[in-house]
């Protein structure tokens, strides 16, 4: 349990982390610096602003040494940043892996598989209604797969009606993918925590065998 609440510690830090992240993100938008429609930005961040200050405050007046607060972090971060996701659509897209990061610090299958699921189920949410509510991705309304010199300067790119037949489009080369992408964070972050946990053996078989020699 002791190794628990130091992954809970330091994932704790990267809760703060992100949610400073975001704040930043925010700010630069609000100045033009980012060019993201003011209106988008505001809808993602307010709402995961209170979720985060909430969880926070909850952590902080009830500790992190219950078994239940690393599903709280871990499911907080998921959720944050797939808001994110489904408003500000291509921008997030690296930030996927960070939950996984965070998973790897409890060395635990359990943990591991919870954080796939519900980024899996999460992502269905981000390309669905990133698709209508998000900043448009050309590659996704209009299907594009060349590099813009091959549609010519003054080429119309078609834009696909919202049809059942788009909607089995977006989900095959845009969830699909990214659900692969997901699923090798998984298997990177079972590795990291089985490298973790061999460390950990390693360590406490040495210090049993240094206190052992010291005895005898």
């Amino acid at each position: 349990m002791g190794y628990e609440v130091e992954a809970n510690k330091y994932n704790f830090k990267c809760l703060l982390m992100t949610l400073a992240s975001i704040e930043v993100l925010w700010m630069v938008a609000e100045v033009g610096l980012f060019v993201v429609e003011k209106k988008i930005i505001r809808t993602a961040v307010i709402p995961i602003t209170i979720m985060y200050l909430v969880v926070i405050s909850i952590l902080l007046i009830n500790g992190l040494d219950n078994k239940w607060v690393k599903y709280i972090i871990i499911t907080t971060e998921i959720l944050g940043i797939h808001i994110m996701g489904t408003m500000l659509t291509y921008h997030i897209v690296i930030f996927y892996g960070i939950p996984f990061l965070m998973a790897a610090h409890y060395q635990g299958k359990e943990i591991s598989i919870y954080t796939l699921a519900l980024s899996l189920i999460g992502m269905i949410f981000v390309v669905v209604l990133g698709y209508y509510v998000g900043i448009c991705d050309l590659n996704m309304i209009a299907f594009t797969k060349d590099r813009m010199s091959s549609y010519g300067e003054l080429a119309v790119i078609p834009i696909y009606s919202i049809s059942w037949l788009t909607q089995l489009k977006v989900m095959a080369y845009f969830y699909f993918p990214r659900a692969i992408v997901l699923i090798l964070f998984e298997i990177m972050t079972l590795s990291i925590a089985e490298s973790g946990r061999k460390m950990q053996e390693r360590n406490m078989i040495a210090e049993f065998e240094s206190t052992h020699d010291e005895m005898t």
